[in-house]
């Protein structure tokens, strides 16, 4: 140590550090290499200490001493620098106690130095009449260095003009006077790990009043600087054009809540190629931070770079916080990510929570983008965008490439720019647009029991709807849970009502025409098979009917032209859709009344039937594990009809235009589906009224076959048009669902309007008695049935 008239003066509980007086005190250089292992084991021992000193100094280490005063700096215009240091360290330095620093080493000018021990109590005076400026420092650590006890710092590197030093833990600094700090480079080639508490790793501080020189930090690959809780990882203080060049790890003991890099008034600029987790707290110079391709760097809740032009680049991997944690980064600066950048975010879709970087200045975005969602199973129905990077003066995005968490009910937007933020954009929704028709309206009660809270015993069917990825298949699983096999079961009984009223008008004739030359007097029974078909429409796949019925009943005609009638019928049918996969068979019985008037050749009618139905259905859910729906359901339907008719007679042509009106209440009965689990339907009980009118006319032609049998050839046409809502519908909901939600409507079309047709022959004697068989075809834009009949009327 170089410490020309030093003195180490202890009078009456004072110290002070630094001569009094004297020019030229200038303290030696050092060029030292070291190969050797170091370990101290006491408080206030540190591993290794260097000094060279101008105008006064050195060290003390103290104990038992309280109330100190203590002097820095030298006083009396004394002048002198501090020498080059240059120090090549191979081997281990291990400290365990207290204010215990690894290696200290300072080259101060103006006198001054470091003292170390039990300070409490003392108090530090600063003298500023001295000059002197700090020397150069050159520091290569080759091997581990690590302190164990509360505020024993790493590596200490203080270059420092007029005067000043290091005391307790009470100062570090210039004490003021004239001088200048110098340049401070350190090679770090093994691991800084100041693990206690209040300790930091790297300290380099260059200070004076004629400002300081460039620090240089170099971390090689592979080591890391660790600090202790509450303490820094790498500090800078003062310098002028400082650098820290990082190729291995950096962090404290905090994890992110730490101050991983510090920095006061020197221009700072940090690139990364290692790892860097924590704070960064840079000062007022020109600072910068270069994550750089081969960098990952794990930001904490600040990030300050200082003025807002002063720019983070990222050309590695960000990362705002911890997995699983959200993490917003404030960034005091620019930031631009270059087309080798990555951002690795989280969103968390229970609270619609993001990790995010807010520059105070622009923000540039291209390279990479990748997003996870948090709790994707909690997200509220909607359109959510997360703002992932805002600029207050401006942000832009140029060829990013994302790479998100996504399905089809998490459906990603894309990458967007909103007034000052790069944001990204998600659809959050069980009712894709892909989902049309019914599977539209199921998706959209999966949103309101969404929103509501699932209810546990739903969960596994949400959880598997919100993974799936392919759209097709997505929309496929909303037909699986729908109920618009329900609705056409609804619309099937519906038309066999209508089917069931015609016949009772005219002995079983679906069209006015003769049928007895007895005063109409007669008993009838029909037998019919009926295929119909809809097909598939708005995503719903086709569905099919085979209907046989058997009806019969008697028609009386009483004096005055008054009649009436009476009809009783029993139909068996199977429905099956959804290849195959959705079945279901029943009964229905009916009976119906009704009466007439006939003046001349025109007739007027009135009738009213009931039909009762029941459907037994089985619905196999393939996209669910071939789960099977079963259910049994009942449903009523009242059916009034008006009939007029005239009957024109050209000799043995006759031609009878007829008008039908009639209307139909149709009493849905509910139904509890059983074996599909949380797929099960609960059906509503609801009731609806539809009302039709039927225009048409039947073209007949009498001729004899023998004196006794006639036959009787017909056609006939007529357009049935609703006047009510031309659909049917099934409200439903889970079984299971506990939510609230209002249910879900499946829709099926019973078309506007359905052209019908009809051709056959009739044979009958000159009793009265008739034997006839034709085909009814009724065509409608989403439907088709093929009809063949036979019927047997007896006149009495």
């Amino acid at each position: 140590t170089g410490t020309a008239n030093a003195t180490a003066i202890m009078v009456n509980g004072n110290l002070t550090l630094g001569g009094a007086g004297g020019s030229e005190l200038n303290g030696g250089n050092i060029n030292f290499a070291m190969d050797g292992n170091v370990i101290t084991q006491d408080n206030n021992a540190a591993g290794l200490l260097l000094q060279s000193i101008g105008a006064g100094g050195g060290q003390a280490s103290l104990a038992g001493i309280d109330g100190l005063n203590i002097t820095l700096g030298g006083s009396g215009a004394a002048q002198g620098d501090g020498g080059d240091i240059i120090f090549t360290n191979t081997g281990t330095v291990m400290t365990t106690g207290g204010q215990s620093h690894g290696v200290v080493i300072q080259s101060i000018g103006g006198g001054g130095g470091a003292i170390f021990g039990d300070l409490a109590g003392s108090t530090v005076d600063l003298s500023t009449a001295n000059n002197g400026s700090g020397g150069a420092i050159a520091f290569t650590q080759i091997g581990d260095i690590t302190t164990m006890g509360a505020n024993s710092f790493g590596i200490i590197a203080q270059s420092i003009g007029g005067g000043g030093g290091l005391v307790g833990d009470l100062f570090m600094g210039s004490a003021g006077g004239a001088g200048s700090g110098d340049a401070i480079t350190l090679d770090i080639q093994g691991d800084i790990m100041a693990s206690g508490n209040g300790s930091t790793a790297v300290f380099a501080q260059s200070l004076g009043s004629g400002g300081g020189g460039n620090i240089s930090l170099t971390l090689a690959e592979g080591q890391q600087i660790l600090a202790g809780e509450g303490g820094t990882t790498v500090a800078f203080d003062g310098g002028a054009d400082n650098i820290f060049e990082n190729n291995g790890s950096v962090m404290t003991l905090d994890g992110l809540t730490g101050t991983a890099i510090t920095g006061t008034s020197g221009n700072d600029t940090i690139n990364n190629s290692g790892m860097i987790i924590g704070n960064i707290a840079l000062g007022g110079g020109a600072n910068s931070f270069t994550n750089l391709g081969s960098g990952t760097f794990i930001s904490a809740s600040a990030l300050n770079l200082g003025a807002s032009e002063n720019l983070f680049t990222n050309s590695g991997l960000l990362t705002p916080g911890d997995l699983n944690t959200i993490q917003t980064t404030a960034l005091s600066g620019g930031f631009s990510q270059t087309s080798t950048g990555s951002t690795f975010v989280e969103v968390d879709l229970a609270d619609e929570t993001f990790d995010a970087i807010n520059a105070t200045g622009t923000t540039a975005v291209s390279g990479n983008l990748d997003v996870r969602l948090l709790n994707p199973t909690q997200f509220t129905p909607g359109m959510f965008s997360a703002q992932i990077f805002t600029g207050a003066q401006g942000a832009s995005m140029d060829n990013v490439n994302l790479r998100a968490d996504s399905s089809v009910v998490l459906n990603l937007l894309g990458l967007s720019v909103s007034g000052n933020a790069v944001q990204v954009d998600y659809d959050l929704t069980f009712a894709p647009a892909a989902g049309i028709g019914n599977r539209a309206l199921v998706g959209d009660y999966l949103n309101r029991v969404q929103a509501g809270g699932v209810p546990g015993a739903l969960s596994p069917t949400f959880n598997f709807l919100i993974e799936v990825q392919n759209e097709t298949t997505y929309v496929d699983l909303l037909t699986q849970l729908g109920s618009e096999f329900y609705a056409e079961q609804n619309a099937h009984a519906l038309r066999n009502a209508q089917n069931f009223s015609s016949r009772m008008i005219n002995c079983g004739a679906t069209f006015d025409r003769k049928t007895s030359d007895k005063g109409g007097t007669c008993a009838w029974a029909e037998f019919n098979i009926d295929d119909g078909r809809l097909d598939a429409n708005l995503g719903m796949p086709s569905i099919t009917s085979d209907t046989k019925s058997f009806s019969g009943g008697a028609h009386y005609q009483m004096g005055g032209g008054l009649g009436v009638a009476m009809s009783v019928g029993y139909s068996d049918y199977d429905l099956a859709g959804y290849g195959n996969l959705w079945v279901a068979n029943g009964n229905a019985k009916q009976a119906g009344v009704g009466a007439n008037y006939s003046f001349g050749d025109t007739q007027i009618g009135a009738y009213i039937s009931v039909s009762g139905s029941t459907y037994q259905t089985m619905r196999t859910l393939p996209g669910f594990g071939g789960l099977v729906a079963a259910s049994k359901r009942k449903q009523v339907a009242i059916t009034g009809e008006l009939a007029a008719s005239n009957n024109f007679r050209f000799g043995d042509l006759s031609v009878t235009p007829s008008l039908n009106i009639g209307m139909t209440k149709l009493s849905r009965g509910g139904g509890l589906e059983t074996g599909a689990g949380p797929n099960d339907l609960a059906l509503s009980k609801t009731s609806d009224t539809h009302s039709w009118a039927m225009p048409g006319v039947q073209l007949s032609y009498d001729a004899a076959l023998s004196s006794n049998w006639n036959v009787r050839p017909f056609v006939g046409g007529a357009l049935r048009q609703y006047l009510s809502s031309p659909f049917e519908e099934a409200s439903a909901r889970f079984a299971f669902d506990s939510s609230g939600a209002d249910t879900f409507l499946s829709t099926t079309p019973l078309d506007r309007s359905h052209f019908i047709g009809e051709a056959g022959l009739e044979f009958y004697n000159n009793g009265g008695i008739s034997i006839s068989g034709s085909y009814n075809m009724e065509k409608s834009k989403n439907r088709k049935s093929d009809r063949g009949s036979i019927r047997l009327v007896v006149p009495f």
